[in-house]
């Protein structure tokens, strides 16, 4: 057995659930966006609102890249090529 699994992505609500609505993810946690914009994101083949994303601004921006920089520094840029994917598919998993 490999270390990684795979599957096909999920292109609608009748294949992958969905929640209505998603904050910033910053710093390991969900936050709302500082000034509170929201968009609506559609499926283009029938135009039904599958969520309501977040809208980081320059202040969520500059939050998240700090949030990303130290946790660079401290963990991640020491982890091992082969863990950090690891991670990174887990989290791909963990989202469909």
């Amino acid at each position: 057995m490999s270390d990684f699994e795979y599957a096909n992505a999920p292109e609608s609500k009748a294949i992958a659930k969905i929640a209505s609505s998603y904050d910033l993810f910053i710093g390991g946690k969900f936050v709302k966006p500082k000034k509170g914009k929201s968009f609506n994101t559609i499926n283009p083949a029938t135009e039904e609102i599958l969520a309501k994303i977040a809208y980081a601004d320059k202040l969520d921006i500059d939050l998240a890249v700090a949030s990303a920089r130290s946790a660079y520094t401290k963990v991640w840029s020491k982890l091992p090529a082969k863990e950090r994917g690891k991670y990174l598919y887990r989290i791909a998993w963990k989202t469909y």
